[in-house]
């Protein structure tokens, strides 16, 4: 499996984090809204942040989970132009917000920060043609365990031969996030874990045949 990190380090993330205010956001909190104007990039410390776009009927969809240490907002503040996605904390987070006059001062002064976030942002590009060959299948199944097998990317930590993924997800957020009805992916769980293929026991999933999960991609 490869991932798509969007994970700041080195003298970026040091710089930015000297430049930005500190913010905490209460579990379910809003750090910004799609068409807002680009005016920060929030830094996350600590907790977890889902991002979404919503249609015009009403039906999320659920781009990427940002972890502590990933920037968010950073497209609308680089462009001008305003947010293209929601940004709420799925549990209690902290983290720095850092104004676009204050990132924009920084980046002309400092090169090796601007290739740094080049590789950021490229990260983002990659994350969004992953989910793009996501929606694109059009087996339910093959959906969601492309979606489980991104979470196992970002979050999975090796236990005992198995992939736990350390966040957990409830089978709402699994089908806003392959694109699937909460009743359809209770359904493919359920058989997934009589198969031995995870376990999923109050949103934490494990993955305990990858190979099996990778085949499910190709149904």
């Amino acid at each position: 499996m490869q991932t798509s990190s969007t994970i700041l380090q080195g003298p970026l993330l040091s710089g930015l984090m000297e430049l930005g205010q500190l913010k905490e956001l209460p579990r379910g909190a809003t750090l910004f809204r799609q068409d807002d104007p680009g005016e920060f990039v929030f830094i996350l410390l600590d907790g977890l942040i889902e991002i979404s776009v919503t249609s015009h009927a009403g039906r999320k969809s659920v781009l990427a989970h940002c972890g502590p240490g990933e920037v968010l907002g950073e497209i609308s503040v680089l462009d001008g132009k305003t947010r293209s996605a929601d940004a709420v904390a799925l549990k209690d987070c902290k983290g720095r917000v850092v104004w676009r006059r204050d990132l924009m001062a920084y980046l002309a002064r400092d090169p090796e920060a601007n290739a740094a976030l080049i590789e950021a942002l490229c990260g983002r590009i990659r994350n969004a043609s992953d989910m793009a060959a996501t929606n694109a299948l059009t087996s339910a199944s093959a959906r969601l365990a492309h979606c489980v097998l991104r979470l196992g990317d970002k979050w999975g930590a090796p236990d005992d031969g198995a992939i736990r993924i350390t966040e957990p997800f409830s089978q709402a957020e699994l089908g806003a996030f392959a694109g699937l009805a909460r009743e359809n992916v209770n359904r493919h769980i359920n058989r997934w874990s009589k198969d031995g293929i995870i376990t999923f026991d109050n949103g934490q999933i494990t993955i305990l045949d990858l190979r099996k999960l990778e085949d499910l991609t190709e149904v």
